[in-house]
């Protein structure tokens, strides 16, 4: 007993008596890590047999949770916490930036997702009625659709109306028509619509004339005169609704020159005289089209010159009071062209008659060619074609004449092809017969409304009638516009129907009646 109570009182730092405390200026730290008990220490060490975990989930038994939730990070916590500020949030669409979304198809629960899903199993489908018991049901009164539905509803605007003779009258014949409406006197009309899909017409009556319908149920304006000579008159409008318009001076062969105008800023400019025979060595100059290229002052022009060559013309300073001419480039072996811009808006296609068919080439602004395809896409086809671009690109094409035995002799058929289906080697789809008969001409222009139908507006020198075609299920389905319409008098100096997208659904039309130009729409009551 007396060698023991020596060696406690020799050794009377190792604590105070009966203490059990460290001493303030040391570290029991018994794995080394600089974390254990005493005030030279780190901090604390909840596990002092491990150097490498002093705090947190790798505790045992431990569970960091700052909003007292019960979640938080360590194996004593219910499970992880998104959101350890908020003891109301551990997981799903509360937490700060999730997206829980099982079938990968960024829609799902948390606000970053898309939206929400209501069938996170399948990534086709995350709202409307494709969803597993789903009514969608605007006005309330249990129809709709969806499986969950008492039944279809015809009118989801009115609770009071699902089905019978309260229901809307809805057309879903593609071919129903609008209302003729007077434009003006006069002959050969272009259209184009600007971006509120309000009808802008140019048309020639002694000079070339301008009107426009500022709304529906409203008048044409009275005419604008834009010039007092020329014929063929044709129009683009660009992204900031200004017009741009070119002419022929001169009928047939005795078209020698081709001019340019337009009312950037909001008034017509005078009339710039832009392509003569000079400089495409041809006999006549005729067929002008023209666009405006996005985000530059600068619009391309081109008429045809002779029966085989085109000649560009590049426009500068237009919004200047006087456009100048600052190229100019002739081309062979092309003739009778359309222009659209090309896929990226950058440069430009020209849709012309070339040897053996129809072709689509697209230049730079340079006039360089960068490529070219037939637009038929293994038909033969003549001139009169036409180009249509939807605001994603594509380009849309038709064109006659193209016989029973592909050829041009026998001008019978129209057909419609366009990008995406040239790009994956698909022929043009051809339509039935339009009319009989040899060495005559079928007109066909294209427009694409805003559900991407393609119309295909068309006449013929033989058959009397305006006629309207629309794809359905690989198939032309060609329908009667209007039998008053003279395609022998309309076709004699190379002119047809004109066509654009309206507002809703469905295309207009503008065409000749005699004397008389009408507008109507087509797939719209």
């Amino acid at each position: 007993m007396r060698k023991l109570m020596l060696s406690v009182c020799l050794l009377p730092w190792l604590a105070s008596c009966g203490s059990g405390t460290v001493h303030e200026d040391r570290c029991v730290d018994l794995d080394g890590d600089g974390y254990g008990e005493g005030a030279a220490c780190l901090g604390l060490d909840c596990d002092d047999d491990d150097p490498m975990c002093h705090e947190g989930q790798c505790c045992p038994g431990a569970c960091v949770d700052l909003d007292g939730d019960g979640y938080g990070e360590g194996t004593a916590c219910l499970g992880p916490d998104c959101d350890d500020d908020d003891a109301m949030c551990h997981e799903g669409q509360c937490c700060p930036g999730a997206c829980v979304d099982l079938d990968g198809d960024g829609y799902g629960e948390g606000t970053a997702c898309l939206g929400p899903d209501c069938d996170d199993d399948d990534a086709m489908c995350h709202e409307g009625q494709c969803c597993p018991g789903a009514c969608v049901d605007l006005d309330g009164d249990g129809y709709g659709e969806g499986a969950a539905c008492l039944g279809p509803d015809c009118d989801d605007d009115d609770s009071l109306c699902h089905e019978g003779q309260c229901c809307p009258t809805v057309c879903e014949d593609p071919a129903c028509l609008g209302e003729m409406t007077l434009v003006a006197q006069g002959s050969k009309p272009a259209l184009e619509v600007d971006s509120g899909k309000n009808p802008h017409v140019v048309y020639e009556n002694a000079g070339i004339h301008h009107t426009f319908c500022p709304g529906a149920g409203q008048p044409f304006s009275s005419p604008e005169q834009l010039s007092t000579f020329g014929n063929d008159a044709r129009l683009f409008i660009d992204e900031d609704d200004n017009l741009h318009v070119v002419w022929s001076r001169g009928t047939g062969a005795g078209a020698t020159e081709g001019w340019y105008t337009n009312n950037v800023g909001g008034t017509w400019k005078s009339p710039l005289l832009a392509c003569n025979l000079a400089q495409g060595g041809g006999d006549r100059v005729m067929m002008g089209r023209v666009i405006k290229i996005p985000g530059q002052d600068v619009a391309i022009a081109v008429w045809s010159v002779g029966s085989s060559n085109i000649v560009f013309v590049k426009i500068g300073s237009l919004s200047s009071t006087t456009p100048v001419v600052q190229q100019r480039a002739a081309v062979a072996n092309i003739w009778v062209p359309d222009l659209i811009l090309g896929a990226d808006g950058s440069g430009f296609k020209t849709v012309a008659r070339a040897p053996g068919g129809l072709t689509v080439k697209e230049f730079n602004l340079s006039f360089v060619q960068q490529s070219s395809y037939s637009a038929a896409s293994g038909r033969t086809t003549g001139e009169c074609g036409s180009g249509y671009r939807t605001p994603d690109g594509v380009g849309h094409y038709t064109g006659a004449p193209v016989g029973e035995d592909n050829t041009i002799e026998a001008p019978d058929h129209i057909w419609y092809n366009n990008d995406t289906r040239i790009g994956a080697s698909q022929e043009a789809i051809v339509g039935a017969k339009v009319t009989e008969g040899d060495g005559h001409l079928i007109w066909s222009e294209v427009c694409v409304d805003l559900t991407g139908r393609a119309y295909l507006i068309h006449d013929s020198e033989l058959a009397l009638g305006l006629f309207v075609s629309y794809v359905e299920a690989e198939q032309l389905v060609t329908q009667t516009l209007d039998t008053d319409y003279d395609g022998v008098t309309a076709l004699t100096d190379r002119y047809g129907p004109m066509c654009a997208p309206t507002s809703t659904t469905g295309v207009q039309v503008v065409y000749p009646v005699g004397t008389d130009i009408y507008h109507r729409t087509v797939g719209l009551l």
